[in-house]
């Protein structure tokens, strides 16, 4: 990320995000999808997620994951998952939500794809 901006970042991330139902298709995923995510990946992504899986046609659910908070083990997102049917797990940000998402993914024997989070910055 040396010379980059962090706008130039964000703008990857954006388009990573908005091409995301495709790629998925393309890498032979199945819907529905179950997206695990912290909320600033959710703030960020959320409305690029809905029209890139709308525009393959694919079902899927965004669920709130909130490290230290027991209804976000990687339990909670098995059955979420298996409440939504999914096929597929995303997981969208820092390490905790890529660990628990991994963890239900493999529990349910289901495709799994990480987003993680790009580390801050340092501050000058």
């Amino acid at each position: 990320m040396i010379g980059r901006s962090r706008a130039d970042v964000a703008d990857d991330a954006s388009q990573a995000a908005r091409h995301l139902g495709r790629s998925l298709v393309a890498a032979g995923h199945l819907d529905p999808v179950l997206v695990v995510a912290d909320n600033a990946s959710i703030a960020a992504f959320a409305p690029a997620w809905a029209e890139s899986f709308d525009e393959v046609g694919w079902l899927h659910r965004v669920r709130l994951f909130t490290a230290g908070r027991a209804s976000d083990g990687h339990r909670a997102i098995v059955e979420e998952a298996a409440s939504l049917g999914a096929r597929s797990i995303v997981a969208a940000g820092g390490e905790a939500v890529v660990e628990a998402a991994s963890r239900a993914a493999t529990a349910l024997r289901l495709a799994f794809l990480a987003c993680p989070a790009a580390p801050a910055p340092p501050h000058l």
